[in-house]
């Protein structure tokens, strides 16, 4: 299972952060607009991620909850019907 580490932060300058990033990436960087339903699981998280193109993924994961950064593992099916999927 894939994995990838978590940090979520809050920005107060969103224009001097994106400056920094894209200074420090070497990129303008890409936006994506996506929409995500969550589930009610009894066993980690499970989302639909819905893209504006009409192509979506199916994400189900594992990560603790708490403060600061988080181990996340995840598995992650396509769909081009993220709609149909949405109950």
């Amino acid at each position: 299972m894939p994995r990838n580490v978590e940090i979520k932060a809050k920005i107060n300058d969103w224009e001097s952060s994106l400056k920094i990033c894209q200074q420090l990436s070497g990129s303008s960087g890409e936006k994506i607009l996506q929409r995500d339903v969550f589930f009610n699981t009894t066993k980690g998280r499970l989302k639909l991620r819905d893209f504006q193109d009409g192509n979506g993924q199916l994400i189900y994961y594992v990560r603790p909850d708490q403060l600061g950064p988080k181990l996340s593992n995840y598995s992650i099916s396509n769909t081009a019907d993220p709609h149909g999927l949405e109950v």
